[in-house]
């Protein structure tokens, strides 16, 4: 019961900071890498972008990608910190 609860919690948590970043990435592109052009045309190329709308939803896909990638990377650090942690807690305990 206790890995499920922290796995829900830990979907959740990937899930809103997915969701936020992909939001601040749209709002601020300027605060994030810039893709280089070639990987972009390559994007559409590989999606078969021939429209301004199909370029946008390409971005998007791309942007959500990255977002996710990195939510779900940062969510394994701090769960690794936090497990760390409470292994070096419970070997000091007498």
């Amino acid at each position: 019961m206790k890995r499920l609860l922290v796995l829900l919690l830990w979907m959740a948590g990937v899930g809103i900071a997915t969701a936020s970043l992909s939001r601040w990435w749209y709002r601020h592109p300027d605060h994030f890498p810039r893709l280089p052009e070639g990987l972009w045309q390559a994007f559409d190329r590989l999606f078969g972008v021939t429209a301004v709308d199909g370029a946008l939803n390409v971005e998007l896909l791309v942007v959500v990608l990255l977002s996710f990638l990195l939510a779900v990377l940062a969510g394994a650090v701090v769960l690794l910190i936090f497990r760390l942690a409470m292994r070096r807690r419970m070997a000091r305990l007498p």
